[in-house]
């Protein structure tokens, strides 16, 4: 929040006496959470609502002069009545909201030291025996390093054959996880969070400066991104925005695949943002003069407030990506999930995995400033949740003082350290007749097809009885039927997944001992055919010979060229095939 000029006020005789005794007893303001933390304390006080109706107490009196004991029976009422928390930490976080909400209708107070600590006693002793919960993490701080990022990366441009509502979203998906693995940030950071849904409060154009800098080294000049991160977490909204962190990205000679520039050129290209520039080519030859040290591109000015990431809309024509609205965190999450698990991965990759990716590749380079800096942390010491399970030190070679094997360190830890590409991604014919016959869905399907027949002669045809109680009941039976076919389908695909990690190293060691040949993934260059020609350029100036890409450093201008006429390529087309 920018400061205004105050102006001295005179204050008449005996003010500051007076004010003295005002203050006797004032509450100071407390802290002014977050918009997500506030609808999490709403909830939590619901349940402190319905918990009341039920023993039939006024909820905030009773929440007033609550001791320890209503404390415990709440919890245990909570845990009663939901079966899916399993972990020690869910319920200590359901304490701490309500404790949040206790603060909140008390203007500040807060409960007695003696019964908070009571509390979480009882919760570390007896919650955690009487329901079985877990007090260690049930799920590995799974760090995605560099090589596992490469890995993705080949996937997605080389092999992937996902259906994108628009390719532009070719373009966005890998220029995202770039962003926030080398930012080490939060998808809020950069796409509409979940928690801020409507908003559009994503990085725009505005938030980006694209500059030419000239180049010490006497070759050719460097383009250089440099990104203002003002949604970050704690700190948005006019009145708690600090100081904003910028980050600077440049090109990258050493492999194309891992330049962001590139991808964004592509982006702006498509959308026209450039006020003085109107094409790649056009761009090439700009150089910096002998008298200044840098060139800043200018974005029109309708381009401003536009996000850099933008979702399809529908429209007569099909799919198109929406002139203004912003691509919701969640799409992106989903993809990369479903990514890496087509890429081989034996656990998804979520966006947390990047971010402790790259907290784990500044650690050793930065201070302890500049870490909480560039993390957005208060405290050093939260930075423990982040440091990877897999000890990244050499201890044996310390220990014995023979030079550490730290690509050893580095290749056990990586996500892609049991990647294999033959996993399974989908059913299989037989497995899909198997869950056909499953006993649970073929009641909910007997009870959909009876409201169906009854729907039919009752109306006609079924979409001619809406508006009534039959044709309701059936589109309830016909959801049920559908979720459970869901749930059934990726429960088999995940037990396919788990059979084949168990039993392909050993399917490997025997299969070298008989002599047989092994799996080798088809190469991207000659044995994959693409439909889009635009997409194999890509392949190819991307993964194509290393020496080739080196030979002259305008290469990474005609990618960007490449890869943006790709993008216009696919405008309204909604399928891309390998």
């Amino acid at each position: 929040m920018t400061a205004t000029r105050r102006q001295l006020v005179p204050k008449p005789a005996g003010y500051w006496k007076n004010r003295s005794k005002e203050l006797v007893g004032h509450q100071a303001k407390g802290k002014d959470h977050a918009d997500p933390t506030k609808k999490q304390i709403e909830r939590t006080k619901q349940l402190w609502d319905r918990f009341c109706s039920e023993i039939e107490e006024e909820s905030d009196e009773h929440l007033k002069t609550a001791g320890a004991e209503d404390f415990k029976t709440f919890l245990e009422w909570v845990m009663d009545g939901n079966i899916k928390i399993t972990a020690e930490g869910t319920i200590l976080g359901c304490w701490n909201l309500l404790l949040m909400a206790y603060t909140k209708l008390t203007s500040g107070e807060i409960v007695a030291r003696p019964v908070t600590q009571e509390i979480r006693k009882f919760i570390h002793n007896d919650i955690v025996e009487r329901y079985g919960l877990s007090t260690v993490r049930q799920r590995p701080l799974d760090v995605l390093s560099s090589l596992d990022l490469f890995k993705l990366l080949h996937y997605h441009w080389c092999f992937d054959d996902n259906v994108f509502l628009h390719e532009r979203y070719r373009i966005q998906q890998p220029l995202i996880t770039q962003l926030l693995v080398y930012a080490v940030g939060r998808p809020g950071a950069i796409v509409e969070s979940s928690s801020y849904r409507g908003t559009n409060e994503v990085i725009k154009y505005k938030d980006i400066q694209l500059s030419l800098l000239k180049n010490s080294a006497g070759e050719r000049d460097v383009l250089v991104l440099e990104m203002t991160f003002w949604l970050l977490k704690g700190r948005r909204g006019e009145s708690r925005r600090t100081e904003p962190v910028k980050f600077v990205f440049h090109e990258r000679d050493d492999h194309l695949a891992f330049c962001p520039i590139l991808l964004f050129l592509a982006l702006a290209f498509a959308d026209e943002a450039f006020e003085d520039v109107s094409s790649p080519e056009a761009l090439n030859r700009i150089r910096v003069p002998p008298c200044r040290e840098a060139i800043q591109f200018r974005w029109k000015n309708s381009m401003l407030n536009i996000p850099i990431f933008r979702q399809t809309e529908s429209t007569v024509n099909g799919p198109r990506i929406s002139p203004t609205r912003a691509l919701p965190a969640s799409d992106y999450a989903a993809y990369l999930g479903k990514l890496s698990l087509s890429a081989g991965l034996e656990r998804k990759v979520t966006p947390y995995c990047l971010r402790r990716g790259g907290a784990n590749a500044i650690e050793p380079v930065a201070t302890t400033a500049q870490r909480n800096q560039i993390m957005g942390h208060a405290r050093a010491d939260v930075f423990k949740h982040y440091i990877s399970q897999t000890v990244a030190v050499d201890t044996q070679s310390a220990y014995l003082g023979t030079p550490a094997r730290k690509d050893l360190m580095q290749a056990v830890g990586h996500m892609s350290a049991t990647r294999d590409p033959r996993v399974p991604k989908k059913l299989t014919d037989d497995q899909k007749a198997e869950i056909a016959r499953d006993v649970s869905l073929s009641k909910l399907r007997k009870i959909r097809d009876e409201l169906s027949g009854q729907l039919r002669l009752q109306s006609g045809k079924i979409k001619l009885g809406k508006g009534t109680s039959l044709y309701q009941e059936y589109q309830n039976a016909h959801k049920d039927y559908r979720s459970r076919r869901m749930v059934l389908a990726r429960e088999k695909l995940v037990k396919s997944r788990e059979t084949f990690f168990a039993n392909i190293n050993g399917l490997e060691i025997r299969q070298q001992l008989a002599g047989l040949p092994q799996y080798r993934e088809p190469d991207p260059l000659t044995e994959i055919s693409y439909h889009f020609l635009e997409r194999a350029k890509v392949v190819k100036a991307f993964y194509g010979d290393e020496d080739a890409q080196s030979e002259t450093p305008i290469c990474r201008l005609q990618t960007a060229i490449k890869i943006s006429q790709e993008v216009r390529a696919f405008e309204g087309t909604f399928k891309t095939f390998i």
